[in-house]
């Protein structure tokens, strides 16, 4: 890698850190322990894991709104499985929901030719509501002793494979390669032989699967669910 590219790519912690080193002068005796820098670290992965996920869609032009609602419902489903599986009933659960709302959110986004950010607003309605209506408007809680995923070492060793798995695709996989195509220029991408279609259908399926994730930590480090309201 190039300085050039190195810096570009170290720009995008400038803001973050500046914000950071704000709140480290003000209350330094707080924002400069090791605990807060461990806590902010802990809380970040979640976040990490969802702009992971999403980021092929955005890459090829698909604009996803409901994404958030499809976490409230796998933390609700991981919830509900667990307490007959415990943790393995909350991954389970979380990857059986968003696996099939991804299907039927992709399956709906190639059969409706309408733009991607107007439809995902109908997803985040409907996702909604489908979370409302399983959590019957309470917070859901897990047993304490299925939260491990939401600890140490378990949550450093999520974030390093989702990490991991997404730098292949993007920078080793034919299906990485296929989504800048068409993230580039759509027209040369047809023309080279990709098909559009089919590829958002995966970048939709792989979000899906990253908010599997994000859900479980959601879930194992609030040790619970409920649906969210106001999306």
């Amino acid at each position: 890698m190039d300085i050039k590219k190195m810096m570009e790519k170290l720009i995008a912690f400038v803001p973050p850190m500046a914000v950071y080193l704000v709140f480290a002068v003000l209350r330094p005796e707080t924002f400069l322990s090791g605990g807060t820098l461990l806590m902010i670290f802990m809380q970040s992965i979640q976040s990490a894991i969802i702009a992971w996920g999403i980021s092929f869609n955005m890459t090829a032009g698909v604009v996803d709104f409901s994404v958030g609602a499809e976490i409230a419902l796998a933390g609700v489903a991981g919830v509900y499985l667990s307490r007959l599986m415990g943790v393995w009933g909350i991954v389970l659960g979380a990857l059986a929901c968003t696996m099939v709302v991804g299907l039927f959110k992709a399956i709906v986004m190639d059969a409706v030719k309408v733009n991607s950010m107007v439809i995902s607003i109908a997803f985040t309605y409907i996702i909604a509501s489908l979370s409302a209506l399983a959590a019957s408007k309470t917070t859901l809680v897990v047993s304490a002793k299925d939260t491990m995923l939401g600890e140490l070492p378990f949550l450093v060793a999520i974030f390093i494979v989702m990490g991991g798995l997404m730098y292949l695709l993007n920078k080793y996989s034919t299906f990485g390669a296929k989504v800048r195509a068409i993230g580039g220029n759509e027209t040369i991408a047809i023309s080279s032989g990709i098909r559009p279609n089919r590829i958002r259908f995966m970048t939709v399926m792989i979000a899906s699967f990253y908010m599997a994730v994000a859900a479980i930590i959601q879930v194992s480090r609030g040790a619970g669910a409920a649906a969210t309201q106001g999306l």
